[in-house]
């Protein structure tokens, strides 16, 4: 991965600081996630809207024929066309499956992708002499996400910590 502000290159990707200019990373990240996750749920969306639309053809063409093709007299189809219509119930059945099981397979990935990106909390009780970084370093193991531990604690100066002072802290 690269750093958009500094252009490092050898950044690993569980590394959610840049070790050059010690720009955040971890927007960039999950923007990426989000990218991947939408992609998936475009394709679904292509191929269910493909479906409908076959389907909404058969609908048509049952209102033509005012949805009784056993009488004789209004069926003007060779056994050929019978044959490639009965075909193509066959394709639309195999799709039709196929959707089903792609669809209960990104729900479940959704879900476990929803799992692991649930945020849990904790509240935090500033000791004497803490610092937001150094709370950060200890919960979070970064240091550098003091600022995230602000922003959540609508704290503008983080240099003003006071001894008791409650945190909420999202891992």
């Amino acid at each position: 991965m690269d750093c958009p502000i500094c252009n490092f290159r050898e950044i690993t990707e569980p590394t959610m600081v840049c070790p050059r200019c010690n720009s955040d990373l971890e927007a960039i990240l999950l923007t990426r996630k989000i990218g991947r996750k939408n992609m998936n749920l475009i394709v679904f969306g292509i191929i269910v809207s493909a479906l409908a639309f076959v389907c909404l053809v058969f609908l048509i063409i049952g209102i033509i024929n005012k949805g009784d093709l056993t009488k004789k007299s209004e069926i003007t189809m060779t056994p050929e066309e019978v044959t490639a219509l009965k075909g193509d119930i066959e394709n639309i059945r195999a799709v039709n499956s196929e959707l089903q099981i792609t669809n209960t397979d990104l729900l479940s990935k959704l879900s476990a992708m929803e799992k692991a990106n649930a945020k849990r909390e904790q509240i935090y009780l500033v000791r004497e002499g803490e610092s937001l970084f150094n709370i950060a370093r200890k919960i979070l193991g970064n240091g550098y996400k003091y600022l995230d531990i602000a922003r959540d604690n609508n704290i503008t100066d983080p240099d003003k910590l006071l001894t008791g002072q409650k945190l909420i802290i999202f891992y």
